[in-house]
């Protein structure tokens, strides 16, 4: 009765049966019989998700040997996917086991992102190199970017780089080979921040952004070599603009940031391109706050001076920044100008800017 009182209802002895065993009896053993009733019952979306969850407690029940790989291929992969997390020490033979699986495998980024992943951590360089590749096959057929697709082709993109830069063994590669690899994982990265900056994903796209840096750094000590990273890094810088930099973000992130546009503006002063130098360096000072200018003004002023611009409001603001910047500033102006008279009256004020410091 609703009240409260009243008798409680039994049902009749011969309505009463002994309920269903499941399983060995045990927790265990009846957790493994729910999930697998599940699998036979749920949709397959839910069904591949019961999948990853039965394949944990097999193992915890009986190791990798007790874990069951079965049913359909999407679910075969989420299986083997869960083993290599499980135990790592053994992740090789269940790539082996996984790669005959790829070619019957519907289009699935998720899955195959998180492949290469593993592939890379257990350095199946080959076997991630084609994951990644799978994971993005679908992007270009996709109009509108769907954050979450998105963010997997990032995670693939990002993965195939770094696969490239790992397998380089100079025993087996010549430096022709290896700046070869490396520009073709850098080519990577920039892709792997392009579809970060569409999510947008900003710790996917810092991530991209320091792999690319660590392997740019092998072209950086001469313009012969920096020239090749120019066309990646505009690219590169595009997409980085979209990440937001204040006094607060985290002080790798901002030098890091720095670092890459002083690569930038080294190479476009290595081309000449004074116009786009100028453009590059106005764009930098607007993205990046206050307290990282100070390793920007020197290319700044180097690229007014190229352009023939009046430098007289910058040099108030680089002032800010100390009597040593502002000498360092004037004497880089000098040095980029055509002309004697300015290069003698930027010096000058070089000098006359360190009089009164201490």
């Amino acid at each position: 009765p609703k009240g409260g009182g009243g008798e409680v209802y039994t049902p009749p002895e011969e309505h009463v049966k002994e309920p269903p065993q499941l399983g060995d009896s045990t927790p265990l053993g009846h957790a493994i019989a729910v999930c697998q009733a599940a699998v036979e019952r749920c949709p397959p979306m839910v069904a591949k998700r019961v999948s990853v969850l039965l394949a944990r407690l097999q193992f915890e029940q009986g190791g990798a040997g007790g874990v069951q790989v079965d049913g359909s291929v999407e679910t075969q992969l989420l299986t083997l996917l869960e083993l290599m997390r499980l135990a790592p020490e053994d992740a090789a033979s269940q790539v082996a086991r996984a790669l005959p699986l790829l070619p019957e495998c519907p289009p699935n980024p998720e899955i195959m992102a998180q492949l290469a992943q593993l592939c890379l951590q257990c350095k199946e360089y080959p076997s991630c190199v084609q994951a990644a590749k799978l994971a993005v096959a679908t992007a270009a057929r996709i109009g509108k970017p769907i954050p979450r697709l998105w963010r997997y082709f990032a995670v693939a993109e990002c993965v195939h780089g770094q696969a490239f830069v790992l397998q380089i063994d100079p025993e087996k590669h010549d430096k022709t080979a290896q700046d070869a690899l490396k520009l073709d994982a850098m080519e990577h990265f920039v892709q792997s921040a392009r579809y970060a900056a569409e999510v947008p994903a900003d710790n996917l796209m810092v991530v991209a952004a320091q792999h690319y840096w660590n392997t740019s750094v092998a072209f950086m000590s001469l313009a012969q070599t920096r020239k090749v990273v120019l066309p990646s890094l505009e690219k590169l810088i595009k997409c980085l603009a979209k990440v937001k930099v204040t006094d607060d973000t985290d002080e790798d992130v901002r030098k890091l940031r720095v670092k890459l546009y002083i690569l930038l503006f080294e190479c476009l002063s290595d081309a000449q391109r004074w116009s786009d130098g100028l453009d590059a360096t106005a764009r930098s000072l607007k993205v990046l706050p206050a307290s990282c200018h100070k390793d920007l003004w020197d290319f700044r002023i180097q690229f007014m001076g190229k352009n023939g611009k009046d430098t007289a409001a910058e040099m108030l603001k680089v002032r800010e920044s100390g009597a040593e910047m502002v000498a360092k500033v004037w004497t880089t102006l000098a040095q980029s100008s055509n002309s004697k008279q300015k290069q003698l009256t930027a010096y000058q004020k070089a000098v006359d800017s360190l009089a009164d410091a201490p």
